[in-house]
């Protein structure tokens, strides 16, 4: 839910907003998440992101994955017990 605060209330502007993804799955498409959009296999912008060496990189695909497997709404029920900005993914199977 991060990514998406304050946009709902009027507090940011998404044409302000830097993230390519933001602005096209939550402004242009108005998705919950990239992880509904129709388009998210073929996605060069998302490719980008997710496909990052590295823990971070892993972290956003491996959340992805499950939002797309289990829905959004289970995710955030789930992340709700994490104490930093992600949890562990192990715990959301």
């Amino acid at each position: 839910m991060g990514c998406k605060l304050g946009y709902e209330e009027g507090k940011r502007s998404l044409a302000k907003a830097r993230c390519r993804i933001k602005v096209c799955c939550y402004g242009v498409k108005m998705l919950e998440t990239c992880a509904e959009c129709s388009e998210y296999d073929d996605c060069d912008t998302l490719a980008a992101f997710t496909k990052r060496k590295g823990r971070l990189g892993k972290k956003y695909r491996e959340s992805l994955e499950f939002i797309r497997a289990n829905g959004y709404a289970e995710f955030v029920r789930r992340g709700k017990d994490w104490k930093r900005h992600y949890g562990e993914l192990s715990s959301l199977r």
